[in-house]
C-alpha cells in the first residue's frame, strides 16, 4: 500500500519506485514511494522536461556575462546530478519549470507612471507575429491573442510583440507562478515597471511606428482658409465677421461648405504655388458636385421655419472665387442660383427666430454686393428684376448706415444698392444706343432710362457719409469702422461719376446758369467729371493699402480711372500735324558709334528731333493732377495684386490702361469713347471685388 505524501522533509524515495510517464508538457506532482518530497540534487520522476533558457531577446547589460555564466553552470550542474544519482542530504525544493507562451498566460505588471493612461475605449489590436527564428512550429500560437491597447503600453509600447517568447516561471506551494530569483535573470536598467518579459523594439527591420508628420490635405486646406483666405475675402475680419462665424459652424456639418472652403484655399494657394492649379480645379469640381446635389434637394423643399444656410453660403463661396482660377469666370450660374434660392425663402415669409432672421438679412446683403459686381461686367435682361424683398430690405434714405458692419457691403448697403442701379442703367443705355438699327421699342427704352437717371442721382445726392458716426466697431485693428465709412462715400461718388459720364445732360443741370448759357452741347469733362474723379481718388488715398477694405477697392479704382481724361489744349492741336505726331512718334536716333561719340557729335544727331511747327506743349495743372491720379491707381492696384488673388487685379490693370489709351487717342475735346465700350470690345471682364 502506498502512503500519502507528508509535509515533513524526511524520507527518501523507494528504490523500487517505477518511473512516471511524461504527461504532455504540464508538470506532474507525483508522490514518492516513501511519502516524502524530492530533495535537492535528486531527479524528480514527474518532470521530464528540463529548464531551457533563451537569450535571444534579452538586453545587454553590464552583468550580462555573469548572468550567462551562472545559467550555464546551473545547467551543467543539473545534468551532472541527473547522471550521477540523487543526493539524500538535500533539503530544498526543486522548482517546477515549464515553457509557456503568451497564448496561455495572463500578464500582470505595473506600467510606467510617466506614460499617460489611454482611455478604456481604445480599440484592440492584434499582436503581430514577426517569426523571431522559431524553428519549431508547435511553439507558435494557433490564434493571435487580442490585447487591449491600454494594457500594452508603458515600457513595452505598442510595437512589442511577444507571442512566441518562452517565459521561465516557478510554481509556489499555492500553485501561483513566482519569478525566479534575481541572480538567475538579468535586471532591466533604469525602469520602474515590474516586468517579467523583455522585448526589443526593432525586429528584423520592421517598424510599426506612426510617422511624425502626416499631411491630411482637407485639414490643411481648411486651416489655410481660416488663416489666410477669410481675411482677403472680407472687408474686415474678426470674431464679428459672420463669414468666419458661418464657416466655423458649418464646415464640419455640410459637405458642400467643406468642399467649397477647400476649393477656395486651393485656388488661393494656386496663385502662389503654380502646381496647385490642378488641385484647385479638382477641388472646385468636387464642390460643384456637392452644391448640385444639395440644390436638387432644395428645389423640393419649402423653407418655413428654417433657411438653407449651408447651401447659400456655399453658393456665395464658389460664385465669388471662380475668378481666382480664371479671371474671365464670373460665377454667374452659382450667384444666380443663390438669388433664386433667396427669392424663394423671402417670398415664403418664414417664421424664423431672431438669429435666423439675422442670417437671412446677412445673405440678402451679400447678394446686394454680388449683384453690384455683376452689374459692372455683365448685362442680362433678367437682372432688371425687382430687388430682393426680405426683412429690412435697405431703402435709400439720407445718411442711412447699417448698425452692424457687413463683411462685404460695409456700413452702407444703400450706397451699394444705388451704385448697382446706376451702373446697370449706364450699361443698358450704352447697349441700346450702340444698336445699328434701333426699333421704336429701343427708343422708348432709352427715353425711360434717361428719365430714370435723375431719380437715382437725386437719391445719391441725399446720401452723405462724411458726418456719419459708426454705431459699432469691426473688431479688426487694421480696419476701423471709419475705413468702411470712407468706402461708403467712395461708392456714392463712384455712382454719380457713372451717371454723369453716361448722361451728360445731368451735368448741365448742376452747372450754374451763368456758365452754362453761353455753352452749347455737353459740359467739358474738366469742369465737372474730372474733378469728381479726383475727389474719389482723394478718398482712396486716405484709406491705407493694408486696410481689410482693400477687398472692395479694385472696383473703386476702376471707376475712378474712368474719369481721368487728360485735357489737351486746342491751341496745340491741328488736324494734320497732331495726328502725324501721334502715328509716328519721334525718338532719339541710335547710331552704331554712339558710345564713342562726344557731346558735339551727339548734338548733331539730335538736329532733326523736335522740329515741329508748333511750340512745345506745356501741361496744365489739371493734366498734372490727372497724371498723378493715374499713377496712384496703378500703384494701388499693384499693391492689391500682391495681397489679393492676383488674376482679377491683373485684369483690372489691363482694363484701366486700355481705357486711358482710348482716351488719349481721341482728338481734343472729343468724349465719344465710353469705358463700357472699351471693356466689351476687349473682353476685359472679371469679378473686381
Amino acid at each position: 500500500m502506498i502512503q500519502s505524501p507528508t509535509n515533513d522533509d524526511s524520507g527518501a524515495p523507494a528504490p523500487d519506485r517505477p518511473k512516471q510517464a511524461d504527461i504532455g508538457t504540464q508538470p506532474a506532482s507525483k508522490p514518492t514511494a516513501g511519502g516524502s518530497k524530492p530533495r535537492k540534487g535528486w531527479t524528480c520522476g514527474g518532470y521530464q522536461r528540463e529548464l531551457r533558457w533563451s537569450y535571444k531577446h534579452e538586453r545587454k547589460t553590464k552583468g550580462g556575462a555573469r548572468g550567462k555564466a551562472r545559467a550555464s553552470a546551473a545547467a551543467a550542474k543539473a545534468r551532472g546530478s541527473q547522471t550521477s544519482g540523487t543526493s539524500a542530504s538535500s533539503t530544498s525544493q526543486i522548482p517546477g519549470v515549464s515553457e509557456f507562451t503568451l497564448g496561455s498566460m495572463n500578464l500582470d505588471f505595473i506600467s510606467d507612471s510617466l506614460v499617460p493612461e489611454l482611455p478604456s475605449m481604445n480599440p484592440s489590436f492584434g499582436l503581430i507575429d514577426y517569426s523571431w527564428g522559431n524553428d519549431d512550429p508547435s511553439d507558435l500560437p494557433t490564434q493571435p491573442e487580442m490585447v487591449d491597447q491600454s494594457d500594452d503600453v508603458g515600457a513595452w509600447g505598442l510595437q512589442s510583440s511577444s507571442s512566441n517568447l518562452i517565459v521561465p516561471m516557478t510554481l509556489n506551494q499555492s500553485g501561483s507562478p513566482d519569478y525566479l530569483p534575481d541572480e538567475d535573470i538579468e535586471e532591466l536598467p533604469d525602469t520602474r515597471a515590474d516586468l517579467t518579459l523583455v522585448t526589443t523594439r526593432n525586429h528584423l527591420g520592421y517598424s510599426t511606428r506612426i510617422p511624425q508628420s502626416i499631411t491630411h490635405v482637407p485639414s490643411v486646406l481648411i486651416t489655410q482658409w481660416f488663416k489666410s483666405v477669410c481675411t482677403v475675402w472680407s472687408a474686415y475680419d474678426s470674431d464679428m465677421n459672420l463669414n468666419r462665424i458661418l464657416a466655423t459652424s458649418l464646415w464640419s456639418e455640410s459637405e458642400a461648405v467643406s468642399a467649397c472652403l477647400q476649393s477656395m484655399s486651393a485656388s488661393f494657394l494656386a496663385t502662389r504655388i503654380p502646381y496647385m492649379r490642378q488641385t484647385s480645379l479638382t477641388m472646385m469640381k468636387t464642390a460643384t458636385k456637392a452644391i448640385h446635389n444639395e440644390l436638387a434637394v432644395a428645389k423640393n423643399t419649402i423653407y418655413v421655419n428654417s433657411i438653407p444656410t449651408g447651401l447659400l453660403f456655399s453658393l456665395f463661396c464658389i460664385g465669388t472665387t471662380l475668378c481666382w482660377i480664371d479671371a474671365g469666370q464670373l460665377g454667374i450660374p452659382f450667384l444666380r442660383a443663390a438669388k433664386s434660392l433667396l427669392d424663394k425663402v423671402n417670398r415664403q415669409q418664414p417664421e424664423l427666430h431672431d438669429q435666423d432672421i439675422n442670417i437671412l438679412n446677412f445673405f440678402n446683403k451679400s447678394w446686394v454686393y454680388c449683384d453690384m459686381l455683376l452689374s459692372v461686367v455683365s448685362y442680362d435682361d433678367s437682372q432688371e428684376e425687382t430687388p430682393i424683398e426680405g426683412p429690412e430690405t435697405p431703402s435709400p434714405e439720407p445718411k442711412r448706415a447699417d448698425d452692424i458692419p457687413h463683411p462685404w457691403t460695409g456700413i452702407s448697403t444703400t450706397a451699394s444698392t444705388l451704385f448697382t442701379r446706376a451702373v446697370r442703367l449706364c450699361r443698358s443705355f450704352r447697349h441700346n444706343v450702340r444698336k445699328q438699327a434701333p426699333t421704336a421699342d429701343d427708343i422708348q427704352t432709352v427715353l425711360r432710362q434717361m428719365e430714370e437717371a435723375p431719380k437715382i442721382e437725386e437719391q445719391l445726392l441725399q446720401l452723405e457719409y462724411d458726418s456719419v458716426v459708426p454705431l459699432s466697431e469691426t473688431g479688426d485693428q487694421h480696419t476701423p469702422c471709419m475705413h468702411l465709412v470712407k468706402v461708403a462715400e467712395a461708392y456714392r461718388i463712384a455712382a454719380l461719376l457713372q451717371l454723369y459720364q453716361t448722361f451728360p445732360d445731368l451735368v448741365a443741370l448742376r452747372i450754374p446758369d451763368t456758365s452754362s448759357t453761353s455753352r452749347r452741347g455737353p459740359v467739358p469733362w474738366e469742369d465737372w467729371i474730372v474733378p469728381l474723379s479726383l475727389r474719389l481718388i482723394d478718398i482712396l488715398e486716405h484709406i491705407p493699402p493694408e486696410s481689410g477694405s482693400r477687398m472692395v477697392q479694385p472696383l473703386l479704382c476702376i471707376t475712378a480711372s474712368t474719369g481721368l481724361r487728360l485735357d489737351i489744349p486746342e491751341s496745340s492741336w491741328s488736324v494734320g500735324s497732331w495726328l502725324d505726331n501721334l502715328s509716328v512718334p519721334q525718338e532719339i536716333p541710335i547710331s552704331v558709334n554712339q558710345e564713342n561719340c562726344d557731346i558735339g557729335e551727339f548734338m548733331n544727331q539730335l538736329s532733326d528731333v523736335g522740329q515741329t511747327e508748333h511750340p512745345p506743349n506745356m501741361p496744365t495743372q489739371l493734366s498734372i493732377d490727372v497724371g498723378n491720379a493715374r499713377a496712384f491707381v496703378l500703384q494701388r492696384l499693384n499693391m492689391l495684386e500682391n495681397t489679393l488673388p492676383p488674376k482679377p487685379i491683373i485684369m483690372a490693370k489691363n482694363l484701366v490702361q486700355a481705357i486711358w489709351a482710348a482716351y488719349d487717342n481721341e482728338m481734343p475735346g472729343c468724349t465719344a469713347v465710353h469705358w463700357v465700350d472699351v471693356m466689351e470690345a476687349q473682353n476685359l471682364r472679371s469679378i473686381f471685388g
